[in-house]
């Protein structure tokens, strides 16, 4: 979408540089430091999160945990380890057959473009 819309060139997207005083700054890094100054008041102010509300009651996340904590037990580490190495080594793979198979067609279109001499331009009969 980024490349689609073109919007690394959209100008209200970019923020702007200003200076208050000596200071130089931009109005995005300047957004995002407000942002996390709110964000530490609020911790402050609440005790970080243990008196915000919840949206579980206690007994209900305690359950879930319970069921979730005797679903994890079921399942060895080994049979976890051997199926995350697997999913990685997959991974691994896809990506190398991928990169291998775009190497190789640009190699082709590269060795076909060196192939086709540029001939001379067709010209208009009447």
């Amino acid at each position: 979408m980024w490349d689609r819309f073109d919007l690394g060139r959209r100008r209200w997207l970019r923020g702007r540089g200003f200076r208050a005083g000596p200071l130089s700054l931009h109005s995005t890094t300047t957004v995002g430091g407000a942002l996390f100054v709110v964000l530490g008041v609020v911790f402050l102010a609440f005790d970080g999160t243990s008196a915000l509300p919840s949206l579980l009651s206690t007994e209900t996340g305690f359950a879930w945990e319970e069921r979730l904590s005797a679903l994890g037990g079921t399942v060895s580490d080994r049979l976890l380890l051997l199926v995350l190495a697997a999913v990685a080594a997959l991974v691994a793979a896809v990506v190398l057959v991928r990169g291998t198979s775009r190497r190789r067609d640009a190699e082709e279109q590269e060795e076909h473009e060196e192939a086709v001499p540029p001939g001379p331009e067709p010209t208009a009969t009447r």
